[in-house]
């Protein structure tokens, strides 16, 4: 049984609507999680390394080390529907001994670059892990440098078209493992669908915005 004392959410934001929903949802479905927005509208430059907006999570999540044990970090426009997913993939976490895990980066009809990496808009880790490979941390790691055995992709790997790819070398850098979330794309509403590996949906990361107003103003309701 996860205890939501533990869970710790985090989300970089530009201040755009979505996040006031996405934050709702986080609290319906897990009142008893902290969840902290960072302002993401200054420092987006990856030449800074760690001084990067994008990497103010990690801060945020390391001074939380000893209140939380898992961090969930969340786009502001992705979307919560249903708490199961990330309880399944936190569980998944412990089964499969691994140290991060979420949807692929190559998601159905958007992307399709490197397979060994995350897709950032939904990240869930263990804190002590990420700690780990803070530490030593390489911000010119690549992947062809990585020596790591896996399945050959069904194409030719674009090897580090993110530049926050280097989050997720840097994992395997320090022997651990990552594992993915089932992900697919609904097009009607034009948005990545995160599931459950029953198929059931858990989570919607937005493509096209105008599809959602009225979608999440009802979500919300209740």
């Amino acid at each position: 049984m996860i205890d939501q004392n533990e869970l710790l959410f985090l989300t970089t934001c530009i201040g755009t609507r979505w996040v006031l929903y996405q934050q709702h949802l986080i609290r319906k479905h897990f009142p008893l999680s902290k969840s902290i927005l960072i302002s993401g509208n200054v420092r987006w430059d990856f030449s800074l390394k760690a001084n990067c907006v994008w990497y103010d999570f990690v801060a945020k999540a390391l001074s939380e080390k000893d209140k939380f044990k898992y961090f969930v970090y969340l786009d502001e426009d992705c979307f919560l529907l249903d708490p199961a997913g990330i309880i399944e993939s936190i569980n998944r976490l412990e089964k499969e001994n691994l140290a991060l895990i979420g949807p692929s980066d190559v998601v159905p009809m958007i992307r399709g670059e490197n397979p060994s990496a995350l897709n950032s808009f939904l990240m869930i880790g263990r804190i002590d892990d990420l700690a780990r490979v803070w530490n030593c941390y390489d911000f010119d790691l690549r992947f062809s440098d990585l020596k790591l055995d896996l399945e050959p992709p069904d194409r030719p790997e674009v090897e580090d078209y993110e530049p926050y790819y280097v989050f997720f070398w840097n994992y395997y850098s320090n022997g651990l493992k990552i594992g993915f979330i089932p992900t697919s794309f609904n097009d009607v509403l034009k948005c990545s669908v995160v599931n459950c590996l029953n198929g059931d949906e858990f989570a919607y990361h937005m493509w096209y915005t105008r599809y959602w107003f009225k979608k999440f103003e009802i979500a919300s309701r209740g």
